[in-house]
C-alpha cells in the first residue's frame, strides 16, 4: 500500500482536562447527555454502503434533510460538520467543550445539536456535532469534505470495514468474523474512540485507532525521546511540516522511525514505518488496518477482529528529499529531510518553488496543484528525476536537479 508524503490528520476529539472530581463529573455528564445521546432510529438493521477511497481514507455518502454530503469515516474523531453546512442547517449550540486536533493543540469549541442524519437507510437521531472549516484540507489535499462521521455514532452499532471491496457494513447485531481471526482489545477514549494498548521495546502506551489518519503508526515524541536513550532506533529527521491539522501550527523537527517490531495488544508486527507525533498523542492509522483487508469493530465487547495473518514488512519510503507546501496559490518548500540531496544543494523550508520540470509554478491554480499532488504522492514509481527552480529568501534563484531515493535504503 502506498504511503503519502503528507499526513491527512484531522483528529477532532472531545477531551476532558478536568482536574477535580466535580469537574470530571460535570464533563462526563455533558458528554453522556449530548455526545452519547445519538442512536439509530431503527431497532433492527443490517446495511452495507460503498465508500470512495481518497488519500487512502474512506469517504461515505451521508444524507441530511434529503441532500447527500461527503463525510470522512473517522474512528479518531467525534462527528463534525463543515461551518458552511452548520450555517445552512441553522444548528443551535448545545454546549462548549475543549477539543484537540492532530497536532495536540487544544481549544474551546462549540458543540451543536442536529436532529438526524442518514447513512444508507439507517437514520441516526440526537446527533451532537462540532463545526470545522475544511477549506484548508480541500486546498492542500484536493479533498472536498462536508463533515466527519465520528465515534459518537459508530459506538451505537457493529461495523465491518472491507478494504478490498471498499464497503462498510453496519448492523444492530454482532457481526461474526469469518475464518481464523485475532481479537484486539480496546478501551474507549473520552469521546468513544478505540484506544489500543501497544508495546514498543520496554514501553507500553495506549494508541487511538484513527481511520482519519492515512499513515501507519504515530507515537508520542515523549516516548520517542525516551527510546532513543535506551535503544538504537533507525530514525530519520526532517525540518518543516507534512500534515494539515485543525489548528495549523509552525514548522518544527519531525521524525520518522523504522520500527523493527511493535505489538498491538496481542498482535505482533515487524519492520513498520512510524511517524513521531507531538506531545502525548499516539495513533494507529488507516494504512495499518487496511493491510488486514477486513476488520470488524465491536464497541459492545470492545474488540477489533482482524484476520489471523502475517503483515508484510513495510519499509519503503521513496522521496525527492522534501515536501511541497501549497497555500494561497503559491508553492513553497514545506519540509526538508536531513542529509538529503535537496538539503545538501541548499534547499530550505520556506523557499518558493517557481518551476518544476519546466512548468511555471510562480502562481499555481488549485487544479494545477492537484495534478502536482498526484505526482508527489505517487509511491508506485520508485525512481524518478526532478528539475526545479527555487526563489530564496534573499531574492536569489537556485536550480536543483533531484533524483528520487528511498530514505531507509540509501
Amino acid at each position: 500500500m502506498n504511503k503519502l508524503y503528507f499526513a491527512f490528520l484531522i483528529l477532532f476529539s472531545v477531551v476532558s482536562f478536568a482536574q477535580t472530581k466535580e469537574e470530571i463529573k460535570e464533563a462526563t455528564k455533558k458528554r453522556d447527555r449530548y455526545l452519547f445521546a445519538a442512536k439509530p432510529l431503527q431497532k433492527k438493521f443490517n446495511e452495507t454502503v460503498a465508500y470512495e477511497e481518497d488519500h487512502e481514507l474512506a469517504l461515505i455518502p451521508v444524507t441530511i434533510d434529503g441532500k447527500t454530503y461527503t463525510f470522512l469515516f473517522d474512528t479518531g474523531a467525534t462527528t463534525v460538520v463543515s461551518t458552511e453546512l452548520r450555517d445552512r442547517l441553522g444548528l443551535k449550540v448545545l454546549f462548549s467543550n475543549k477539543l484537540v486536533d492532530g497536532s495536540g493543540t487544544v481549544n474551546d469549541e462549540k458543540i451543536y445539536g442536529m436532529d438526524a442524519l442518514q447513512l444508507g437507510s439507517v437514520t441516526f437521531t440526537n446527533v451532537a456535532v462540532a463545526a470545522m472549516d475544511f477549506s484548508r484540507f480541500e486546498e492542500m489535499f484536493c479533498v472536498k469534505l462536508d463533515g466527519i462521521f465520528g465515534t459518537n455514532l459508530m459506538r451505537t452499532a457493529h461495523w465491518k470495514i472491507d478494504y478490498n471491496k471498499k464497503a462498510i457494513t453496519f448492523s444492530d447485531k454482532r457481526i461474526k468474523p469469518e475464518g481464523k481471526t485475532t481479537a484486539i482489545d480496546f478501551i474507549e477514549g473520552f469521546s468513544g474512540s478505540p484506544m489500543i494498548k501497544h508495546y514498543f521495546g520496554e514501553y507500553n502506551y495506549y494508541s487511538m485507532m484513527d481511520t482519519g489518519y492515512n499513515g501507519n503508526f504515530s507515537f508520542p515524541d515523549s516516548l520517542f525521546f525516551k527510546s532513543r536513550k535506551s535503544k538504537e532506533l533507525n530514525y530519520k529527521r526532517s525540518m518543516g511540516r507534512s500534515s494539515v491539522t485543525l489548528y495549523e501550527g509552525k514548522a518544527n523537527a519531525e521524525y520518522t522511525v523504522l520500527i523493527d517490531s511493535i505489538q498491538m495488544d496481542s498482535y505482533f508486527m515487524k519492520n513498520q514505518i512510524a511517524r513521531v507525533s507531538p506531545g502525548d498523542i499516539a495513533l494507529t492509522g488507516n494504512a495499518t488496518f487496511a493491510k488486514f483487508g477486513i476488520i470488524i469493530l465491536d464497541w459492545k465487547s470492545r474488540k477489533i477482529y482482524v484476520p489471523d495473518m502475517t503483515i508484510k514488512d513495510d519499509t519503503d519510503l521513496p522521496t525527492y528529499g522534501f515536501n511541497p507546501w501549497f497555500s494561497n496559490n503559491s508553492l513553497h518548500v514545506g519540509l526538508v529531510w536531513d542529509d538529503s540531496p535537496a538539503g545538501k544543494q541548499g534547499m530550505e523550508v520556506g523557499d518558493v518553488i517557481t518551476s518544476i520540470n519546466g512548468t511555471d509554478t510562480k502562481t499555481l491554480s488549485q487544479e494545477m496543484w492537484c495534478k502536482l499532488l498526484e505526482f508527489f504522492t505517487n509511491r508506485e514509481e520508485k525512481q524518478g528525476t526532478m528539475v526545479l527552480t527555487l526563489l530564496k529568501k534573499d531574492g536569489s534563484t537556485k536550480k536543483l536537479e533531484l533524483a528520487k531515493y528511498d530514505i531507509y535504503k540509501n
